[in-house]
């Protein structure tokens, strides 16, 4: 009988925590993106794969409206803390450079708001 009702708690606490949702954090975003640096500021001519790993993982988190609006929040965090530093085409081709498809860029005016 203790081991049958180990069994019912240890499912209830399994779907409890499926139904949990997941959250993107900041630190995650700038982890994802840390190899990106050298091509963000310019340092480089491309993205290195490390950095295209990187924005494919941002890519496969930010998997619904909310995640992406997280995301891009942090990114935009990101982009307002280093105004002179970042080179703003190279934000801007970052994705498509490392053929990922995101639905915004790394720049302090986006309006994250209006990710679907």
């Amino acid at each position: 009988m203790a081991s049958l009702k180990l069994v019912c708690a240890l499912v209830m606490c399994m779907m409890v925590s499926a139904q949990m949702a997941y959250a993107l954090d900041c630190k995650e975003v700038i982890n994802d993106l840390s190899p990106c640096e050298d091509y963000l500021f310019g340092s480089a001519d491309k993205p290195s794969s490390s950095c295209c790993s990187g924005v494919k993982s941002l890519n496969n988190a930010a998997s619904t409206k909310a995640l992406r609006q997280e995301a891009c929040n942090c990114m935009k965090s990101f982009a307002e803390s280093y105004p002179s530093k970042i080179n703003v085409n190279n934000a801007v081709s970052l994705a498509k450079k490392c053929e990922v498809k995101l639905p915004f860029t790394i720049s302090s005016s986006t309006n994250c708001a209006s990710i679907k």
